[in-house]
């Protein structure tokens, strides 16, 4: 329920409201908690769009080692991208790269095509900013390819 309440906080752009009520369940759960990668996941994602990128990109690189192994899947590619987004914000475009590509590849093996075109767009993003002009149009192809895939799947 306190992870519910502090996802609708943040959809309410309540974030430090989300980000205390996300510490403060932290602290309860502990790190096999079945809950804990969900909290770490929002927690990263909060502290991206706040600003806080160094902070974003160590607590995601840290539950990224924690539950590589035994987490929610579609949790770790959530970490994976906010790792890969963050990496992107301080520069670090091969690092994006990386870690934006194995969000994708989780993304894939889940058959989940709206976070694949999540994925997509920040790699796109991030092989521009990287200078890598070809990388980029090849991802906004893929991404065109998976948006007009849903719509054909929707107009059914």
């Amino acid at each position: 329920m306190d992870l519910l309440a502090a996802v609708l906080l943040a959809d309410l752009d309540r974030r430090d409201d989300a980000l205390a009520r996300l510490r403060a369940l932290r602290d309860r759960c502990q790190a096999a908690c079945e809950t804990a990668i969900g909290i770490d996941s929002l927690q990263a994602r909060l502290l991206l769009e706040k600003g806080d990128t160094g902070n974003a990109v160590q607590l995601a690189s840290a539950a990224i080692e924690r539950f590589r192994s035994h987490g929610n899947q579609l949790e770790l590619a959530n970490l994976f991208r906010v790792q890969g987004e963050a990496h992107l914000a301080l520069g670090d475009f091969q690092a994006a790269l990386k870690s934006l590509e194995s969000a994708l590849g989780i993304d894939k093996s889940l058959s989940q095509p709206a976070k694949i075109a999540q994925d997509l767009e920040a790699l796109a993003r991030a092989a521009l900013a990287g200078g890598d002009r070809a990388a980029h149009a090849g991802y906004l192809a893929r991404l065109e390819e998976v948006r007009q895939a849903r719509a054909s799947k929707t107009s059914r």
